[in-house]
């Protein structure tokens, strides 16, 4: 098979769960972090899911799942080891032309879960095209090996550093080559290695402000944000 990567905007974006144990939470999880609106439709589901069920984050049909319950869902998602089930909902979802993953089982699936890695703004997804997910989470830890949590601070400093850009220099092409050439800095070392004084010199040079004139308050060096790595 053949598939298309895409980062889908869900905000809001009501979406299925069918399935309530260790798979389901991973990828309620991954859901509720990206802004949606979860459904999760099982007759047991793991304490997670409930707490977050009875704190408001998400709706629990404590039932089977039946026909006609993909009515109003956008996204659909299918956690259970049942085949009948499996193929129920592919069928269903097939009829209504709602993109459905039907976990480890592709040939059901009109879309598959990469494994994923990220780093504050930074995402990097890893697909095998189903063939091995083991093979996907072992690339996607070699990844995350590459680029550690500084990333997440020095995009923060590039988002920064675009909007100042914009304010100063008129000419797209010199402000395009200028972010080039702080994106092939050293700086997510500096800010790893905490070297606060070296990377305000890089920033001065090509970008003409350095961390306080960006925006960024001392404190807010300190600490890189904490790593995430899923495989949802």
């Amino acid at each position: 098979m053949a598939y298309l990567p895409i980062f889908v905007e869900a905000q809001r974006c009501p979406c299925l769960v069918v399935g309530g144990g260790r798979v389901a939470l991973r990828k309620v999880q991954a859901l509720l972090e990206a802004g949606a609106a979860v459904t999760v439709i099982s007759p047991e589901a793991r304490p997670e899911i409930s707490s977050l069920a009875r704190s408001g984050k998400l709706r629990l049909l404590a039932r089977e799942y039946l026909r006609g319950d993909l009515r109003g869902f956008a996204l659909v998602f299918v956690a259970t080891n049942d085949p009948r089930v499996q193929h129920a909902v592919s069928r269903e979802a097939g009829e209504c032309g709602i993109p459905v993953n039907v976990v480890d089982v592709p040939e059901l699936s009109s879309f598959i879960s990469p494994s994923t890695l990220r780093r504050g703004a930074l995402t990097v997804a890893v697909s095998t095209a189903g063939a091995s997910p083991a093979m996907a989470r072992r690339i996607r830890e070699r990844i995350g090996r590459l680029f550690g949590s500084e990333y997440a601070l020095a995009l923060e400093v590039h988002r920064a550093a675009r909007r100042h850009l914009r304010a100063v220099e008129a000419d797209p092409g010199r402000r395009a080559l200028r972010m080039a050439r702080l994106a092939a800095s050293s700086l997510p070392a500096r800010l790893r290695r905490g070297d606060i004084e070296g990377a305000n010199r890089l920033l001065l040079r090509h970008i003409g402000a350095g961390l306080e004139g960006l925006g960024f308050a001392p404190a807010a060096l300190a600490a890189c944000e904490p790593a995430s790595e899923v495989d949802r």
